[in-house]
């Protein structure tokens, strides 16, 4: 049955008159009544009786009546205290993430969290993922995110997005070397790398077909290796090398350039799934719980 026919029912037999209804409801006339007659309709029963200017309940609407305004008032005191739940709810929430992996999610997600729990606050930290692990069963922070754990079996864990990685140049890179389409093309410029010497080139190599050509590419190739996302993709913006940029960043931050353009037509991006990882305990708190919560409604 809809909720919002119950409640429009309600008010119009608390008012007796249809016009104050629609008063009441900041709603026209002629919608209050439709609601009426579709809501008669549905359970096949005259609700009101009406006489002159006024309406009066029938038999079967004064037991609706009295068994649905007895269920409006319980849902509106559960809304009630549980948004007062929330009012009152405090503590700390401590968080690592792994590296840039949610940089451009993080603001958004804890800002919208703390508009439903004002008083929560949080600590939130970078990591590697080989100490990330640590942190967690040490009981050092709360939460992780994510892209790889070591140690599963000691978390649960849930996916909640997926990025790319795509091969990439910027267009004054393109403009020099031409359309950087083949292997071969490649080897000349210098392969911007993540945090480990080759090992996302490497991975990419293999996925598009191309791991007969890897040692040739360890061979001849020139290697810039940074740490951070931002780092690697302003490189690649201002067209100190090629490398495998975070897609997502890249369309939020162009670094005041020209987009990058993808490489290889056809070929495939890698992609990276980030999850979310807590400590498997017996008796989780609720704060925890609502943030836990939150973030997979929030990426669902």
């Amino acid at each position: 049955m809809d909720l919002n026919k119950l409640r429009t029912f309600t008010v119009v037999a608390e008012c007796g008159n249809i016009s104050v209804a629609a008063e009441k409801l900041y709603r026209s006339q002629p919608a209050i009544s439709n609601q009426i007659k579709d809501l008669e309709a549905e359970l096949q029963l005259r609700l009101f009786e009406r006489k002159n200017s006024r309406i009066y309940l029938t038999r079967e609407g004064r037991v609706l009546f009295e068994k649905a305004k007895a269920h409006i008032n319980d849902l509106e005191n559960s809304v009630l205290r549980l948004k007062s739940a929330k009012q009152g709810v405090k503590g700390t929430l401590r968080i690592v993430v792994e590296r840039d992996v949610l940089s451009i999610y993080l603001p958004a997600l804890i800002g919208g969290f703390k508009q439903e729990y004002p008083d929560v606050e949080f600590e939130i930290l970078t990591s590697t993922f080989e100490a990330l692990d640590d942190l967690l069963l040490a009981d050092k922070v709360d939460f992780a995110f994510s892209v790889l754990s070591t140690k599963k079996d000691f978390f649960h864990s849930h996916p909640i997005l997926t990025f790319t990685r795509s091969l990439s140049a910027s267009v004054s890179l393109r403009d020099k070397f031409g359309e950087l389409n083949s292997i071969t093309d490649i080897l000349g410029c210098t392969f911007i790398g993540y945090y480990n010497h080759f090992s996302d080139i490497q991975f990419w190599l293999r996925k598009n077909g191309f791991a007969k050509e890897i040692p040739l590419f360890k061979k001849h190739s020139k290697f810039i290796v940074v740490q951070d996302a931002f780092t690697l993709n302003q490189m690649l913006f201002d067209g100190v090398g090629i490398g495998l940029a975070f897609d997502e960043i890249a369309k939020k931050y162009t670094g005041g350039s020209a987009p990058l353009i993808p490489l290889f037509e056809n070929s495939e991006p890698m992609y990276i799934t980030v999850d979310l990882s807590y400590k498997k305990v017996r008796n989780e708190g609720y704060l925890n719980q609502a943030f836990r919560e939150f973030v997979l409604a929030k990426f669902s």
